[in-house]
């Protein structure tokens, strides 16, 4: 494969993976939407945890959605004007600082949504269905799953609730970070190729002329040559200087 053609494919992985990851910023502000509106709730924002799993699903929505925004605007800015490349690093620089910061929350989420922070807030609704029975919060979700104090049934609801917004989070911010993350590794990985590659040295490599314009030294080599002989030229310094390789 020639240095164009691998130069050639390398340009169109590029493009590939920038359409994976803004597939992936999407998704992210997809299940981030979701992910908050479940969140947002009294009962889970009636503990410190769950407080803090819905003000980073707020936040992996802000900047997913600034993400997906400041790649719109680049796209804008390289039609309208290709020429600035000013407001062209601004966008770039804005979209890597908000990529980083998303990657950043998800890994929050992602640890803050492990089996064992899992086990901890149940704990902690648990001691809250003994001690703070009758805070609204709690009371308005006892009622409505007929939780009514016993520890079995209270346990297994509870399990099942939290399964839905705890476990599953976990899964699917696992899932949005392997689709942000691998695109933006493999991208650098390329790119980091793309850079080692180096122009082929072609200085040893024979030269080749058009035939037309072999013909044409041709010609002038014998008009040369017959006023030569006739004494019309004295000065052949201009012959000596034509390569003689040239016509065989």
């Amino acid at each position: 494969m020639s240095l164009g053609d691998r130069i050639g494919s390398m340009i169109k992985a590029v493009f590939c993976l920038v359409f994976f990851f803004v597939f992936a910023v999407i998704f992210n502000v997809a299940w981030s939407s979701y992910y908050l509106f479940v969140l947002n709730n009294n009962f889970i924002l009636f503990s410190t945890q769950g407080t803090f799993l819905r003000n980073c699903a707020a936040t992996t929505l802000a900047t997913s959605a600034g993400t997906f925004v400041l790649i719109l605007l680049l796209a804008v800015l390289f039609y309208y004007c290709g020429n600035n490349k000013f407001p062209h690093c601004i966008s770039i620089f804005g979209i890597v600082g908000a990529t980083i910061t998303n990657i950043v929350f998800l890994i929050i989420l992602l640890i803050y949504t492990t089996t064992s922070r899992q086990d901890e807030l149940s704990k902690f609704y648990l001691d809250a269905f003994i001690t703070h029975k009758n805070e609204k919060p709690i009371k308005d979700w006892m009622d409505s799953h007929k939780c009514d104090g016993v520890e079995t049934l209270c346990n297994d609801q509870l399990d099942h609730y939290l399964n839905k917004r705890v476990e599953i989070g976990f899964i699917m911010t696992g899932v949005c970070v392997l689709l942000i993350g691998v695109p933006i590794f493999a991208l650098l990985f390329l790119l980091s190729l793309m850079s080692c590659i180096t122009p082929e040295d072609s200085s040893d490599e024979p030269r080749q002329v058009p035939s037309e314009f072999h013909q044409t030294i041709i010609e002038t080599k014998r008009y040369l040559s017959d006023n030569l002989l006739q004494g019309k030229i004295t000065n052949f310094q201009l012959f000596d200087n034509i390569n003689p390789d040239i016509e065989g």
